[in-house]
């Protein structure tokens, strides 16, 4: 029998009309997400199995968004499934929990302490990238928030 390729597999599920989460089977790329490649063309598996479900995204910025809060755990019940803004998506994310940041993001160069050492050095921004292998931008953006807003200060 020939094993079941992930497109396959996304149009075997894509009419699943049960509440459960229904897990990702294959593997997932180094951020995360199973891929699926079709025509050349490569999708998130939540994006490929929200536009097996639910149609095309209504504007290309559109993001397959979860209502279940497992979409990091690989989720891809299409009844969990919605197209939404980024800004939708976010907030969907904090409201589960799930919302990464700081070191919980693995393509993240910086530690919360090295953070707080760059808020607090008298250094020019062009210094602490050099020391810190960052870019000077990635430095003004955490010196005014834009980066790393939540973080407060050590006590």
């Amino acid at each position: 029998m020939a094993r079941e390729t992930k497109v396959e597999w996304i149009e075997r599920h894509s009419d699943y009309t049960g509440d459960d989460c229904i897990d990702w089977p294959f593997a997932n790329c180094p951020h995360g997400r199973g891929i699926v490649q079709t025509k050349g063309v490569a999708f998130s598996a939540p994006n490929f199995m929200c536009r097996a479900a639910h149609g095309n995204p209504p504007t290309p910025k559109h993001h397959a968004a979860h209502s279940c809060g497992n979409g990091h755990n690989g989720c891809l019940n299409p009844n969990h499934l919605r197209w939404a803004t980024p800004r939708e998506n976010e907030s969907d994310k904090i409201l589960h929990g799930t919302l990464r940041k700081g070191t919980d993001i693995n393509t993240n160069k910086l530690s919360e302490d090295q953070v707080i050492e760059i808020r607090n050095s008298k250094l020019k921004g062009i210094e602490l990238a050099k020391i810190y292998d960052v870019t000077p931008v990635a430095i003004s953006a955490i010196r005014t928030r834009k980066n790393w807003a939540w973080l407060e200060p050590a006590a």
